[in-house]
Formats: structure tokens, C-alpha cells, sequence
């Protein structure tokens, strides 16, 4: 009886921390960023692929490296 009591108070004691861990509305999801930038700009989705295949070449790079 006495594990199930502690148990019950350890989660309800998490709780309150629930809202200390939650994403704060006042910064915005990079996913939301990038789908702006995308909309604003008709050559971004050229720059990101450009920008997306300099990191795949630096991969590429790294693996002959070692």
C-alpha cells in the first residue's frame, strides 16, 4: 500500500513542472520561420537546396576523410 501512496505522490507532484517544461509562445517553431522565409522568397527553396547539398558534400567529405 505505502508504494502505491508514494507512487501517486511522485506523480502528482510532477505536475506542476508540466508548465515549467512547456514551449513558451514567445519564440516562434523554425518550422514556422522556414515555411515564411519560403513563402516570402521564391528563389529560397534554390538557396536551401543549394545550402542542403554543401552539407551533404561536407558528409560525403568527412566519411573519405576517415
Amino acid at each position: 500500500m505505502r508504494h502505491y501512496l508514494l507512487a501517486a505522490l511522485c506523480v502528482a507532484g510532477l505536475f506542476p513542472f508540466q508548465t515549467l517544461l512547456a514551449q513558451s509562445n514567445d519564440i516562434p517553431c523554425g518550422a514556422d520561420i522556414f515555411r515564411e522565409n519560403a513563402l516570402q522568397d521564391p528563389q529560397f527553396a534554390q538557396k536551401h537546396e543549394a545550402f542542403e547539398q554543401q552539407i551533404l558534400q561536407i558528409f560525403e567529405h568527412q566519411k573519405d576523410v576517415a
